[in-house]
């Protein structure tokens, strides 16, 4: 049986970790988009909100795995 902790460390070292990467590299296109089209820059504030609520959604689910975690640990001592 593969661990809650475990699922939560390779969301967190993996998924989490490619996302903020990615968001520190599109970050300095911040300065060119200032310029463009309305709709390209509608565009970047639309995949940087998407990549904030990925970051976002990781850590609510790997919140939730460790508190099951939790629940089950404590209801593995009851038994």
């Amino acid at each position: 049986m593969i661990k809650i902790d475990k699922i939560t460390a390779n969301l967190h070292d993996t998924v989490g970790a490619n996302i903020s990467t990615a968001k520190m590299y599109y970050a300095p296109l911040k300065k060119y988009i200032e310029d463009a089209p309305d709709e390209d820059k509608e565009s970047f504030i639309k995949a940087n909100e998407l990549l904030d609520d990925s970051c976002n959604s990781i850590r609510k689910i790997t919140k939730q795995l460790k508190e099951v975690q939790n629940i089950l640990e404590l209801k593995g001592k009851q038994s």
